[in-house]
């Protein structure tokens, strides 16, 4: 398994650094959690085929996580050429996705469209599993706003792990999710005297690493306000290895 960052920023815009997003290669499969802004970029730098997409994880569908999901579906329901097509693209989210993708297609006057079935949405939700003979996805309740419509996700392929956190305060659910895994990438976005009710701070994605012995940490979704004293913060709680998540970093498990 490798995991490339296509996305390590928050929802304020910053040239070096994207929204959300996380590109895992098992293999020939390819899946990706989030689809915020500047995916298709980094893509396309990259030199990873759009067309070998087929499977998008949603964690919500804040801005920072989901703006080009739009762009993306345009061009696998617009591209003449067919041939490249594979078959059918899944995105999977929350409750709530399917209406508000439908929402965005109607606005972006593709509600109607004629190949529209190229692309299904799935609604899951804490406790489902996803899989096919390559890997298996289990989902989490995330805490990250007052409608719950938010889940993490727990990758695992030839028994190896990788948990996403999302955007999520703390919470239990990202222990469970973490437990035991090979790379956690967990959000810190906020210090704590930001007083935020839905993100975490270093020290608290620290002790979610610390409890869940996760063997390696990747913290992520930073504030660029917050990253000079983001790891002193993590050390407060965690005394494992970590990383500061970057845009194009490579991380192979």
């Amino acid at each position: 398994m490798e995991i490339i960052i296509l996305g390590s920023g928050t929802f304020i815009p910053e040239l070096n650094r994207n929204c959300s997003s996380y590109l895992i290669e098992i293999g020939k499969e390819k899946i990706i959690f989030d689809f915020g802004r500047g995916t298709i970029d980094s893509l396309l730098k990259l030199k990873i085929n759009l067309y070998d997409l087929k499977t998008i994880f949603i964690s919500h569908m804040h801005t920072d996580h989901s703006s080009e999901l739009s762009s993306f579906i345009s061009f696998i329901i617009d591209n003449p050429d067919k041939n490249k097509l594979k078959g059918t693209y899944f995105i999977y989210g929350a409750k709530g996705i399917k209406r508000r993708i439908n929402k965005l297609l109607e606005a972006f006057d593709m509600g109607n469209h004629k190949n529209l079935n190229r692309i299904k949405i799935v609604e899951i939700s804490a406790n489902k599993k996803i899989e096919n003979k390559y890997w298996v996805v289990n989902c989490f309740n995330a805490k990250h706003n007052p409608k719950g419509e938010c889940l993490s996700y727990r990758l695992t392929s030839d028994g190896k792990t990788i948990f996403y956190s999302g955007d999520s305060a703390y919470s239990k659910n990202l222990i469970l999710g973490c437990k035991n895994a090979d790379l956690a990438i967990l959000e810190a976005t906020l210090p704590k005297r930001w007083n935020s009710k839905w993100h975490m701070d270093g020290q608290e994605a620290g002790k979610i690493a610390q409890r869940g012995s996760v063997k390696n940490l990747l913290l992520s979704h930073i504030a660029n306000t917050y990253l000079q004293e983001v790891i002193q913060d993590l050390k407060k709680s965690y005394k494992g290895e970590f990383a500061i998540a970057k845009d194009l970093m490579r991380i192979k498990i």
